[in-house]
């Protein structure tokens, strides 16, 4: 059983909550109370015997049956994407094989800038500032005003938990890493333009690393993207639940002309469980049974989630393409639909 502590409550101990591995993946959350038990099949764990202690690497063991527990710290990430009850979702997340895959393809390290249309629920938007921590800069985006401000505040006190204590020498905060924006990015830009204040702190035009596009009509803003991301070196991706919206973007992706190497993928994970092979008492001969094997599936094969669109920059300028040309065009375009 593992046991987690959850760093995005509040630090008072009437706030504390546990994430319980009751059983391999099965995940429960849990409240810290004074005198509270939690009834296992490994036995009873009090809530006194956790309050306060939340290092990780030490073992706790049920008063009854002595049955072993251990006791980790973990990251809000999986808070966010494993137990379903843990968070008030706001959107659907995107799960960790997806963002795992999305982060190979986008090739972030630290110190890139990435951009990130629709925040949600602030999964992916996680994910991504702990991979370019601790000097990159994240400029997440949401056009809905409740899920922007529940956003803005959840992932400024998880990373501040979990971050501030590495980069204290560096005077780093989370506000040197995480920009939120309340901004449609279908009627506005997210880079700055020339008549912006000087207040304004969005990405320059051709200055960002990767862009993230988590929104329902991402073809929308494809000239935005070819904007805002640096020639070569940038590198756009989309998670997409549909083949309509996954057809409107490769469309969009083309006709752009400022993208090559464009891609469709679709992620479906699978959990296997190791098993020591044992023969038969008295029998020399290989068997095929369930107790020869040395590993099968501990669950079914997971269910489709979505598909990852990644296509990248442009290193050269085609066909007299200019910096100026194209935010001509992506200035048009936006003009248009308002």
């Amino acid at each position: 059983m593992l046991l987690g502590a959850d760093a995005s409550q509040g630090s008072g101990p009437d706030q504390e909550q546990l994430l319980v591995e009751t059983w391999p993946n099965e995940w429960q959350c849990i409240h810290l109370q004074p005198g509270g038990v939690l009834q296992t099949r490994f036995g009873a764990f009090f809530h006194d015997d956790f309050r306060g202690k939340r290092q990780a690497g030490d073992y706790w063991y049920a008063r009854r049956s002595r049955r072993p527990g251990a006791f980790l710290r973990t990251l809000p990430f999986r808070f966010r994407t494993t137990v379903p009850n843990v968070t008030n979702r706001r959107t659907q997340v995107i799960y960790a094989p997806d963002v795992a895959c999305l982060l190979a393809r986008l090739e972030l390290e630290p110190g890139a800038v990435v951009v990130e249309a629709g925040t949600g629920s602030g999964a992916l938007t996680w994910a991504l500032a702990v991979s370019v921590a601790p000097n990159g800069r994240v400029h997440t985006y949401e056009c809905h005003e409740d899920r922007f401000r529940a956003a803005r505040v959840e992932l400024t006190q998880q990373l501040g938990h979990v971050w501030q204590p590495c980069w204290t020498q560096r005077s780093w905060t989370p506000a040197h890493l995480l920009y939120c924006y309340h901004q449609d990015v279908r009627v506005q830009p997210f880079y700055r333009t020339d008549k912006a204040a000087a207040t304004d702190t969005r990405p320059l035009p051709a200055s960002v690393q990767a862009v993230v596009l988590d929104m329902p009509e991402p073809h929308l803003v494809v000239e935005q993207a070819a904007v805002v991301l640096q020639p070569g070196l940038g590198v756009l991706a989309a998670f997409l639940p549909s083949v309509e919206q996954v057809w409107r973007l490769r469309k969009a992706l083309g006709q752009s002309a400022c993208f090559y190497d464009i891609q469709v993928l679709s992620n479906v994970s699978c959990v296997w469980q190791s098993m020591r092979p044992v023969q038969p008492q008295g029998s020399r001969m290989p068997t095929k049974s369930v107790w020869s094997r040395v590993s099968q599936r501990f669950q079914p094969n997971g269910a489709h989630t979505g598909y990852i669109v990644v296509a990248r920059r442009q290193a050269r300028l085609l066909d007299g393409e200019s910096l100026l040309s194209t935010l001509v065009v992506a200035e048009n375009k936006r003009a248009r639909r308002t």
